[in-house]
């Protein structure tokens, strides 16, 4: 085994780079700094992440000292997941519903779980062979998470599971058509993996205080952000989202807000630009052009990291559109680490109160409002336009750097040799 102060650690992850996105980020940036600390980090992944984008940036990243090993693996949902989408604008036809109940009731955990049985053999082998320190599972997708239960009671390895989000409680089960049975599946396996692990890492105070009840060696590992983000800001009154935007993060409130200071303030389309960056459900698009003023509105897709640091820099404004379901106020989004790392007021639309509303307003990065106040929603807009105008400018205050990755990481090596 390792040295005290050095940890082997072999961690489970089906999102790595090429694939981007925020569940990536948390445990690139992690390993690296881990990796600069001394630890020796081996990475087991897919060859081929299922509805995600590609990032080669991301890749470029990955410390050359990190073995990553790539699994092939059989996904049949891939091809159900292409088939729903040219379905996703008849979502009341049967063939849409039936691949969605197949999704929900079939797959279990996740449309991963045929990943299971190959890399829980995989691991067994490798723990035999280099006896790492630590086995670290990341999820979602939670299937992950039950590689790392069937590893429970080695004697030489440790099994940590990282919740970057909720299992029962995580959005995407949340809006599945599950049976009564499947719940309870889902409700029962949540409790036995974390109850089983060594350690649980969660990313928020009240996932903590949940997990807590059934593990006490539960801790938070915030996502936190890579580096402060600095630029020139852009002479327009510019409004940016950077992330996914799904159908239940459409917020008409918003947009209907835009469009009226549109109609009413003469030069107010002239001067405002909003940019959105990340992969958009086609049916929000549709109904965000259909309530605003094309010109307004630049859609960007998927960028890379560095462009997407780019255009929060230039931004005036950064947007926030939560998940509205009902477990959502326990969760904090990793994107909200960025726009802190950006230092420019945050205008976040949730669904009730929570973690995140607290967090922002804890560290002044901007306003939050329930998604059902229209009229606070276009005062402060008019507000922050009426700065811009008089040349105010409103960015944030200095950075907390405890929420740096670099402070995460070392928290986290803190954690994983008092637990041995």
């Amino acid at each position: 085994m390792a040295k005290a102060s050095q940890k082997h650690i072999l961690l489970v992850a089906y999102y790595w780079p090429p694939a981007g996105g925020s569940g990536v980020q948390r445990w690139l940036y992690l390993a690296q700094h881990l990796v600069n600390m001394g630890h020796k980090i081996d990475v087991l992944t897919v060859s081929s992440a299922a509805a995600t984008p590609y990032d080669e940036e991301l890749l470029s990243q990955v410390p050359e000292s990190i073995r990553v090993h790539r699994m092939h693996i059989w996904e049949p949902g891939r091809g159900m997941y292409r088939y729903a989408h040219e379905q996703s604008k008849d979502k009341q036809g049967l063939a849409y519903r039936v691949i969605r109940w197949v999704r929900a009731n079939v797959f279990f955990p996740d449309a991963r779980c045929l990943w299971i049985a190959k890399g829980r053999r995989w691991i067994d082998h490798f723990i035999k062979s280099h006896q790492p320190d630590w086995l670290i599972t990341t999820g979602p997708p939670h299937s992950v998470h039950m590689m790392g239960y069937a590893h429970r009671h080695h004697p030489h390895t440790r099994w940590m599971a990282d919740f970057r989000d909720p299992w029962v409680d995580f959005f995407v089960n949340q809006s599945l058509p599950m049976t009564l049975r499947t719940q309870s599946r889902h409700q029962k396996w949540e409790q036995k993996i974390v109850s089983s692990a060594h350690m649980v890492l969660t990313t928020t105070p009240s996932l903590k205080e949940k997990y807590q009840i059934w593990n006490p060696r539960t801790e938070v590992i915030y996502n936190g952000f890579e580096k402060l983000i600095h630029g020139d800001l852009s002479d327009k009154f510019t409004l940016c989202y950077a992330g996914s935007l799904k159908t239940n993060q459409l917020s008409d409130a918003f947009w209907t807000s835009i469009q009226t200071l549109t109609t009413t303030i003469p030069q107010f389309a002239h001067h405002t630009k909003i940019h959105v960056y990340g992969q958009t459900d086609p049916f929000v698009r549709e109904q965000i052009d259909a309530l605003t003023e094309h010109e307004l509105i630049q859609w960007h897709g998927y960028q890379s990291k560095s462009s997407v640091d780019k255009a929060l820099s230039n931004a005036r404004i950064l947007l926030f559109f939560g998940n509205q379901h009902a477990s959502s106020d326990g969760v904090i989004n990793a994107k909200i680490f960025e726009y802190m790392a950006a230092s420019k007021p945050v205008l976040a639309l949730v669904n009730a109160h929570g973690d995140l509303s607290s967090f922002i307003r804890k560290h002044k990065l901007g306003a939050v409002f329930l998604y059902s106040e229209k009229e606070a929603i276009m005062n402060w807009l008019h507000n922050q336009y009426n700065d811009y105008l008089n040349g105010v400018s409103n960015e944030g205050n200095q950075v907390d750097m405890t929420y740096s990755r670099q402070s995460q990481a070392v928290r986290l090596a803190d954690l994983l040799t008092q637990a041995l």
